[in-house]
């Protein structure tokens, strides 16, 4: 019971220590090199579906399996 009783006391401090509502942050911009910056490829998949008067999306296309 000790140990329970020191553990939720431990719990207590850290939680009102840190409470979410009170947290100060500070602003700090970190600028990019431009080394640091690479794009990669981007691709774009398209696919047609029709949705019924019920509101059910339904495929019009097939995938080979």
């Amino acid at each position: 019971k000790e140990l329970e009783k020191e553990l939720a006391d431990d719990v207590k401090t850290l939680e009102t220590e840190f409470d979410t509502d009170h947290l100060e942050f500070e602003e700090l911009e970190v600028r990019p090199r431009k080394s640091d910056i690479e794009v990669g490829p981007i691709t774009l998949v398209w696919t047609p579906w029709e949705v019924s008067a019920e509101g059910i999306a339904e495929p019009l296309f097939t995938l080979p399996e």
